[in-house]
């Protein structure tokens, strides 16, 4: 055989063997093209030359294809905040939807890449999520969104359009593709924009700014020709994008969800807490005060008055069955009390006295740290864990007031440490559901992202002032979960993001579109809370204690910023429960502390393979909760001591 026959043959055989090896990829990335649902639409942002800030149009592309739950995101140019926690709630939220209409089997089913492409710098970038929601939705049911469309505006976890900045300019950007309608977040229809006025006195110019309300609908139409509409959830944007598509808005029912304000619950745990709570408050400020002499009650006036004026507070809020709202109203009684105690004790014994109750309180932190880090958690054990977060953080500045010589401040957070670990004690108590930990800490990421991503766009576009009570809640949410308190560092995270989005969403808004938010974040939180007890038998205690709280703020307070925070606390919450928690099957009651189990859901829960609880993690989690109590009882004694001596 000659050599160049030779030769041939080898030059064969290599390519032979080179297509065999690539045949499985250019089949797999042919199946992959031919499976992959995709949507591209125009999103509105805002872009900033030196201190001049313009609407540009960007473009999004969502593409969906097999895989196993990923969620990618690349934009170009780099965003000023990062997306990723957008498109991973758009990416949830939207499967859940779609799932309605299709068997689309799992979220993980399918990997979610998104890109955006824009020719400037743009700045905000949770202000696409509702637009990847909607691009997300049509990829997964392979169905075209109709042109002409423009949206801004959040994704919220529970589904509602958040809050954002930038209307005007975003309206000018959707002019520039000959958009025909836009969409904006419910309550957004007025904006405050700052102009320059110029006037004249004698041969000179003057200028000055000044602050007007335009009516965005009123501007858009009459500019542009554009038609725009508000969209309380993503429900709402559907019906315009893909109107082969049956859905029932939200905006429609808001007089529905304005009956939801007068939902009330009474839980037992919650009613007889606050009746003791109000027997014992009552009785230590008398003891208290039986120890004061006539210099004394004159020095502590402010302090007798505001524990009074408390307690009596607290007394009606009982009357009226909103029985958290007391609690927390006692435990700033008490806080009171116990201030003006460990003053007077101070006073006789010193400095001395400083360092034994700090160091009684390390001890009892580093009790309920043991009991508190387990593989599940009640809520009441959550409850508990950022209740003993607060009083770590409460004894370290009193540690740095006390360095400082400030003894005033230093016991004024001691006393609140104090107390706060009283009622971790309490919270103990309970057990309405069962959490498991790696479920939690599992979740905590997304919420904590999300949380950051919202701190970040509040910072950038509002400044730190606003900012920094939620940087306040996500430090102590990282600090909960360093502790492997994995209950508590979610809590957080969730109290974060409710301070978040509603500061956002409160920004310009009238107080009637404000209550009917709040209205339908209500009702949809008490309808799965009413799925919750009737179909999960889980008492959702902490979802039903902030929902109550809420209500207090709304029509106590008249404090609707505070009770919409407490509102979406409580829904975040009550997703959790129908989420991950699960039934205890029993509950630790405060007047006999005993376990009560129904006949039926012991019954209902051998057929399913043995009683929750008769499994060795439950009888360790009982007899932890009794010695929580017995040391609780040594803890008080040894203060009780402690202050004797």
């Amino acid at each position: 055989m000659s050599p160049s026959r030779t030769l041939k043959k080898h030059v064969i055989l290599l390519i032979a063997l080179i297509l065999m090896f690539l045949a499985p990829t250019a089949l797999n990335a042919i199946c992959l093209e031919d499976s992959a649902h995709e949507v591209t639409l125009p999103i509105p942002a805002v872009a900033q030359s030196g201190k001049e800030s313009f609407g540009v149009i960007s473009y999004l592309t969502v593409r969906v294809v097999p895989g196993s739950g990923h969620v990618y995101i690349e934009t170009w140019p780099l965003a000023e905040v990062d997306m990723q926690a957008s498109a991973r709630i758009a990416a949830h939220i939207a499967f859940e939807i779609a799932n309605k209409y299709k068997d689309l089997g799992s979220f993980d089913s399918w990997d979610y890449l998104y890109s955006v492409r824009s020719n400037s710098p743009i700045m905000g970038g949770p202000s696409a999520g509702a637009a990847m929601t909607i691009a997300t939705i049509g990829a997964l049911l392979e169905i075209k969104p109709k042109p002409g469309i423009i949206i801004t505006g959040m994704i919220n976890p529970d589904g509602t359009i958040g809050a954002v900045g930038g209307i005007l300019e975003k309206i000018d950007a959707a002019a520039s593709i000959n958009a025909t309608t836009f969409l904006l977040p419910y309550g957004q229809l007025y904006v405050n924009k700052t102009v320059m006025e110029k006037y004249t006195i004698g041969p000179f110019i003057y200028y000055k700014t000044k602050t007007v309300t335009v009516n965005v609908r009123k501007y858009a139409l009459e500019k542009y020709g554009i038609k725009v509409h508000e969209v309380l959830t993503i429900y709402d944007a559907l019906k315009y994008f893909y109107e082969s598509l049956p859905v029932s808005d939200t905006i429609s029912h808001i007089d529905m969800y304005r009956s939801a304000l007068t939902f009330h619950y009474v839980n037992s745990f919650l009613k007889n807490s606050s009746i003791l709570a109000l027997n014992h408050t009552q009785e230590y400020l008398n003891t208290t005060l039986s120890k004061m002499d006539a210099l004394s009650r004159i020095f502590y006036r402010d302090d007798i008055e505001k524990a009074q004026y408390l307690i009596q507070k607290a007394r009606e809020l009982i009357n009226d069955k909103l029985y958290y709202s007391a609690l927390s109203l006692l435990f700033q009684a008490n806080t009171t009390i116990t201030y003006m105690y460990n003053m007077m004790e101070y006073s006789t014994q010193g400095d001395r006295y400083i360092e034994d109750l700090t160091r009684e309180l390390n001890n009892t932190i580093d009790f309920l740290k043991s009991i508190l880090v387990r593989s599940n958690l009640t809520d009441g054990m959550i409850a508990a864990q950022i209740r003993v977060i607060d009083a770590v953080d409460s004894l370290e500045k009193a540690g740095e007031y006390y360095k400082e010589g400030d003894i005033y401040n230093a016991i004024r957070e001691l006393s609140y440490a104090e107390e706060r670990l009283k009622t971790a004690f309490l919270w103990i108590n309970f057990s309405g559901s069962l959490f498991s930990s790696d479920s939690i800490r599992d979740s905590f990421d997304d919420e904590l992202s999300f949380a950051t991503l919202l701190y970040a766009y509040i910072y950038s576009m509002y400044g730190s002032h606003y900012a920094d009570q939620v940087l306040r809640y996500l430090e102590l949410s990282e600090k909960a979960y360093a502790m492997k308190f994995y209950g508590g560092a979610y809590l957080y995270a969730l109290e974060a993001r409710a301070h978040a989005e509603s500061f956002l969403d409160i920004l310009g808004i009238s107080s009637s579109d404000l209550l009917n938010k709040i209205a339908y974040v209500r009702y949809e939180t008490m309808r799965e809370i009413n799925i919750s007890l009737n179909n999960k038998s889980i008492i959702p205690l902490l979802a039903l204690a902030y929902f109550e709280y809420s209500y207090y703020f709304e029509n106590k307070e008249n404090d609707l910023e505070l009770a919409f925070v407490f509102t979406k606390l409580a829904k975040s919450w009550i997703t959790a429960y129908m989420k991950f928690g699960t039934a205890t099957y029993g509950n630790i009651t405060l007047n006999n502390i005993t376990l009560h189990t129904s006949k039926e859901n012991s019954s209902s829960n051998e057929s399913n393979g043995g009683s929750i609880g008769e499994s060795s993690g439950d009888r360790l989690e009982i007899r932890a909760i009794i010695v929580a109590i017995v040391m609780f009882a040594i803890f008080l004694l040894t203060v009780y001591l402690m202050r004797r001596d």
